[in-house]
């Protein structure tokens, strides 16, 4: 009786490793063999193989999303980046010790699987129409395969870290650059109410999924982000106006308007790397100037552009309204 119990365990994880390296081969559009590691103090790494013969769906991207618990579904999540659907590997960065879980899913065409993954996406000013969007999720989760199962967390600072960078000296600054770091941070909504949220029921919905606690009516406010690129001016084109409009209005604080600046300049530029920094700069003006439905669309909409800082500031813009239940 009991050899006839082994045979039976021993056949049955023989079959389930079998199938799970038969799925690696299989037709459906789902990435396997997952894995994460721990690459700095605050980044984790995240790898995957493709799927070899996904039966002529056509991948358009790969979603990664990103949980405290392990992913048995994506419904009612948005993902944390997409990327180029040839992609195999990418990195989170993480600003707290928390154990993370992770899923990555294809993007395949809208024609081949019905719907659209989220309206959160699709903002009729800035994206394609809507007919024209890339595709919806393979919303197939299969744990050990695209998904983890066991949570990962980056190793953290140490303090001899905190005191190099507390000792870089002050670096002076031309008339034709921009400081590399903000200035000291200012407190500009000090004293002052913050304005009615304007955040739309769909905006909302999906902010309550990205949001673990109920955040407070009063919440610290990000300092402004220049990208390397603009800190110093360049001869001329695309990139010598944008550092104009960031120097006159956008880092002496007047976000209304830098608003202003920022979108007719998105609406001549040519340069598509310059255009896409300057609808960064514009989601940081909606943010400053309490536009948070509008800075939150951005935000996300330049997710596969700029992975982690997008994220960062999503999270901080959901920060500061109060989400009613």
């Amino acid at each position: 009786m009991k050899k006839t119990q082994l045979f039976k365990r021993i056949f049955l994880s023989l079959a389930l490793s079998l199938s799970f390296c038969a799925f690696s081969q299989s037709s459906r559009p789902v990435v396997s063999d997952i894995e994460t590691s721990t690459v700095s103090t605050n980044k984790i790494e995240l790898r995957w193989s493709l799927p070899q013969n996904p039966a002529g769906k056509t991948i358009t991207g790969i979603s990664i999303y990103r949980d405290t618990k392990p992913i048995k579904s994506i419904d009612n999540m948005i993902p944390l980046a997409v990327t180029h659907p040839r992609s195999e590997t990418w990195q989170d960065t993480v600003t707290d010790l928390k154990d993370y879980y992770y899923a990555v899913v294809c993007v395949v065409l809208e024609s081949e699987t019905g719907g659209y993954e989220n309206n959160l996406y699709y903002d009729e000013q800035y994206d394609k129409k809507q007919s024209e969007a890339i595709g919806k999720a393979y919303t197939l989760i299969l744990p050990g395969v695209n998904s983890t199962v066991a949570g990962i967390r980056a190793k953290g600072r140490s303090a001899t870290d905190t005191t190099i960078e507390q000792q870089k000296t002050e670096k002076i600054y031309r008339d034709n650059e921009l400081r590399e770091r903000p200035l000291p941070y200012m407190d500009i909504l000090d004293g002052e109410d913050y304005p009615d949220p304007t955040i739309d029921k769909s905006v909302r919905n999906t902010a309550l999924s990205l949001v673990e606690a109920k955040p407070t009516a009063k919440q610290t406010v990000l300092e402004y982000h220049i990208f390397q690129e603009d800190i110093v001016k360049a001869e001329s084109g695309d990139d010598a106006v944008l550092f104009d409009i960031l120097k006159s209005s956008f880092i002496n604080r007047r976000y209304a308007q830098a608003e202003k600046e920022l979108y007719d300049f998105t609406l001549s530029s040519r340069n598509p790397s310059t255009k896409d920094r300057a609808y960064f700069y514009l989601g940081e003006c909606y943010y400053y100037n309490g536009k948070f439905s509008d800075a939150v669309r951005m935000f996300i909409s330049l997710q596969d552009k700029y992975p982690a800082l997008s994220r960062k500031w999503t999270d901080a813009t959901l920060d500061l309204f109060l989400i009613s239940e």
